[in-house]
């Protein structure tokens, strides 16, 4: 599910990207529809995985280490894409999608450590 969910975010962020060039609501519509599934996925599929790779006595701080790194990454985010929204209005979904695709990537090579652990 986590693959799946990474994989159907970086095609959400990637037709919201698109509105850029090609102005609709139906692709605006469709691509946060699709992000929001694919978020859906890859959250919950995470957060078992990240607390399944530790013992039973680290989970609680891994768990808390990864909310705190999300939290801080919805801080500094909106603040990252309205300094290079300036530069182009897509940037920042495409910035996002790029990413996701770089997560996606380290994800796919350390999925089997992660699932020997588990």
């Amino acid at each position: 599910m986590a693959i799946l969910g990474l994989v159907l975010t970086f095609v959400g962020f990637v037709i919201v990207a698109s509105t850029a060039f090609f102005a609709s609501v139906i692709l605006i519509y469709l691509g946060l529809i699709i992000l929001n599934i694919g978020d859906g996925l890859f959250e919950p599929a995470e957060a078992s995985l990240i607390s399944a790779a530790v013992g039973p006595q680290m989970q609680g701080r891994v768990s808390g280490a990864n909310q705190g790194m999300q939290s801080v990454a919805r801080i500094i985010g909106p603040f990252f894409a309205a300094y290079i929204y300036r530069y182009f209005r897509g940037l920042p979904y495409m910035s996002e999608a790029v990413l996701v695709s770089l997560s996606l990537l380290v994800f796919i090579f350390s999925f089997s450590v992660i699932r020997r652990k588990a």
